[in-house]
This record gives C-alpha cells, structure tokens and sequence, in this order.
C-alpha cells in the first residue's frame, strides 16, 4: 500500500487500486512488536496475512 496525501480525504491505497483505506475505516492488523519508552508506547503491525485488512468503512 501507498500513501496518496492528494486524495480526498487522504488514503493508503493499494498498487492495484482495488483497496483503499481511509480515516475513521476500520481495520485488522497483527500487531508485530511494541516499544516502551519514557514518552510514549510504540508499535509495529501488518496486514499481510490472512483475514487482515479492510473490515469496514
């Protein structure tokens, strides 16, 4: 997925262009590492696997 900030509203949107994933979309993701720090918590997900992605808009 690519990051399109000329969209309106701005999306990631898929090479193919058949998904789109916009603000307020709902989505599933495998979250696959976190970090703690003193400011905040971190983390790393994706959604390349099985029933991740897109759920709802």
């Amino acid at each position: 997925m690519q990051f399109c900030p000329n969209g309106a509203p701005p999306c990631y949107r898929a090479k193919n262009g058949e998904s789109v994933i916009a603000a307020e979309d709902k989505i599933r993701l495998k979250i696959v590492g976190t970090r703690v720090d003193a400011t905040g918590i971190f983390a790393i997900g994706t959604l390349m696997d099985d029933y991740l992605g897109l759920v709802g808009s």
